[in-house]
């Protein structure tokens, strides 16, 4: 009775009634005692995966290989969802979006023409400062960091209401004379998104995981 189960049981089998039939038997993959998925969530989580699950379910789409505990906190993609490189427009002037859809304000970038962007940008960005306003809510900044070589600025934000994951980290550059800002994930653990602000910054990470790095 349970569709999710009434699911993978069809998918493997064929069938309910050739399940029964002889269970030892699969059509398709392997039977594996794989309880790797039956871990702590939050309430969030849990939503989200059963979310997913109950989509695969309704639909005629096998599910896309790896373990089932991948394949849950997997982040979701759609798969007619064209990957090509292209930039986003902002709604600031001179600065643009990459990987990055939802067309956002960023009140502390340079306006052009500044001598070196990136560190002008840097030196406006305290903590608790509004990095980005979207349709959705407001993201401020949690911590900020100019790589080595002052070509890449890193913002750890944390994002205002309700969402599943309400941290996220942004990556700044100056290319073309614009200010290119790229989405390099969010999260839904403080400690998983300040694991992924350290390692991008080339330092090491002393903490331990999270669920993020499940997702």
């Amino acid at each position: 009775m349970n569709p999710i189960t009434a699911r993978r049981v069809k998918y493997h089998y064929g069938s309910i009634e050739n399940f029964l039939a002889d269970p030892g038997n699969p059509r398709t993959g392997t039977l594996t005692k794989d309880f790797e998925w039956m871990r702590a969530v939050t309430p969030a989580e849990a939503e989200y995966s059963l979310k997913r699950l109950l989509t695969w379910a309704e639909s005629d789409k096998p599910s896309n290989g790896g373990t089932l505990s991948d394949w849950i906190f997997g982040p979701q993609v759609d798969q007619k969802e064209e990957r090509g490189e292209f930039l986003v427009a902002s709604k600031t002037p001179g600065a643009v979006q990459r990987n990055w859809r939802v067309p956002a304000e960023f009140p502390f970038s340079p306006q052009s023409g500044r001598e070196k962007p990136l560190e002008a940008y840097f030196d406006g960005l305290e903590v608790d400062a509004v990095f980005a306003i979207t349709r959705f809510g407001h993201t401020k900044v949690v911590q900020a960091a100019l790589s080595n070589n002052r070509t890449e600025l890193f913002v750890l934000g944390a994002h205002e209401g309700e969402a599943i994951k309400p941290w996220s980290l942004a990556k700044v550059t100056y290319e073309n004379g614009k200010l290119v800002h790229e989405s390099r994930g969010t999260f839904f653990t403080p400690e998983g998104a300040e694991k992924q602000f350290t390692l991008i910054q080339g330092l090491p990470w002393e903490g331990g995981d999270s669920i993020d790095d499940y997702c």
